[in-house]
Formats: C-alpha cells, structure tokens, sequence
C-alpha cells in the first residue's frame, strides 16, 4: 500500500505552516480528524471519510467530501510560520489549545454543524489520534476502478452507478438525471447482469 504523498507521516509540534506544506498537512488533518469522528457518527459519514480519502490521493476530481480538507487548510492558512505545536489564538473553544489540535477541534465543529454526525460533548473528549493507515492510499478504489472499466458501462449506467455509490436515493437520483424510478431500476439491473457476466456469477 502506497504511503501519503512524498513524505513520512509528521504533525510534531516543531513542524512549522509553510505555504509550501500547508496543503498537505491540512488534507492529514482532515484525514486523521474525519476517521476519529466516525467513532461517534454511527456510519454517518463513512462514505464521506472514502470521499475525501479517494479525493486526496487520486486528485482527478473532488466530492464534498474534499470540503473537509478545505477547512482544515485554511484554518491553518491563518498560522502560516508558526509551528504546529504552538498555541493557538481561542477562537470558539474556551481551552488554550496548541494550533494542530485546534485544527482538528474546527473539523470536529464543522462536521457537527454541517453533516449533524457530533455532539459538544464528543469534541471535547475525543482522543486525538494519528493513524498510519488513514495516510495510506486506500487499495479498495484501484481494484473498483479495474472493475468498472471492465464492465463496458454506459455513460447512462455509470452515472446511475455514481449515484448509488454517492448513497443516494431512487428520488434524488430522478430529479438529478430527469428519468423516473423504472428507468433507475433498470439501469441498475443492467449493470449487475454486465458484473454477472464480466465475473461469471450465476
């Protein structure tokens, strides 16, 4: 498995907010701090954590899940020359906390706020923890890919198909593609009889 882009997993407190660095030490952030909420979400924001992974490592299109990285990279656009470990000016949170754990109590905010997934009580006590194997390229999206073009989708079926990874429902899918309910069902039958055959499942 591949390691996060062109270097060793580092949020020391020595490391200083560079221009050059800001981008990914946020896209980490963001990481580390979504997989730690999902602790709490119940399953809310799993998609949502594949998202942003996919996203930051294949860089060829960006979700919603990406905003989360947005977030995390320009709060700490606002402590560019300053090390990670600093203390940080209080913005909403009472506690003088230094700049990287202020980061990821801002992620931890906004995922309240806007995907409702944690409470007040959960920021407040949530361990920060680095995980190794959040920076590494997830496996799971090269062999999806493999198997995808090897069913020779249409573009009708991909975007179906797109839409029912993204979770989304037979309604929203219909306002989105304008076809109603019978044409999505049988776009997604089509595409599992395509996988049937490509993979010689009875």
């Amino acid at each position: 498995m591949r390691k996060f882009v062109n270097e060793k997993i580092d949020l020391g407190d020595n490391v200083v907010i560079t221009k050059e660095n800001v981008k990914t030490l946020g896209e980490k952030i963001s990481l580390c701090a979504t997989k730690n909420a999902r602790r709490f979400a119940f399953g809310q924001i799993d998609n949502l954590y594949a998202k942003l992974q996919h996203d930051i490592f294949y860089k060829n299109s960006f979700s919603d899940g990406y905003d989360i990285a947005q977030e995390a990279i320009c709060f700490l656009c606002n402590y560019i020359g300053q090390k990670l470990g600093e203390v940080c000016v209080p913005t909403i949170h009472k506690n003088l906390d230094c700049i990287r754990l202020a980061c990821y109590k801002h992620i931890y905010t906004y995922l309240r706020k806007e995907r409702k997934v944690m409470e007040q009580e959960d920021i407040d006590t949530c361990i920060i923890k680095v995980d190794s194997d959040c920076l590494q390229t997830p496996e799971d999206y090269i062999r999806v890919k493999k198997i995808i073009q090897k069913l020779n989708l249409t573009k009708q079926e991909l975007e179906v198909l797109n839409c029912l990874y993204n979770q989304m429902t037979y309604t929203n899918i219909s306002e989105l593609l304008h076809i109603d309910r019978k044409t999505i069902s049988r776009r997604k039958k089509k595409i599992q009889e395509k996988y049937c055959l490509a993979f010689q499942i009875a």
